[in-house]
């Protein structure tokens, strides 16, 4: 008797026990594999939020710098550089909610009314 399995094992030279061995270790690898696509998946979501979270910051650094310049009532000069890292930062990063957020916060601040 020659019976193969899937055209790959020859199952009429192999005991019941070597089919159960072969079976449980390709399952074994499957498992393995999946678990370790879930965890590059996990690090590549946490590298994700990382570089939100860097953006985030740098955002509330310059937002935090102009604020308490405001409330002791100097004048707040901002640099170039920090300020377009900011905006580019927060056009790459940003999720979608806290961009609609920041633009109407930016358009607000252009608006004479809010002006004093």
């Amino acid at each position: 008797m020659n019976e193969t399995f899937l055209g790959l094992i020859n199952v009429g030279s192999i005991s019941g026990d070597q089919a159960l061995q072969i079976i449980s270790i390709g399952l074994s690898g499957y498992f393995v594999g999946m678990q370790i696509r879930g965890a590059k998946n996990n690090e590549i979501d946490f590298k994700i939020h990382e570089i939100h979270k860097e953006q985030y910051q740098k955002l509330i650094d310059l937002l935090t710098s102009v604020f308490i310049s405001v409330k002791n009532q100097e004048k707040y000069e901002i640099n170039q550089k920090e300020w377009t890292d900011v905006q580019m930062g927060m056009s790459m990063y940003a999720y979608e909610q806290v961009l609609k957020a920041y633009n109407k916060l930016l358009r607000s601040s252009q608006d004479p009314k809010y002006h004093c």
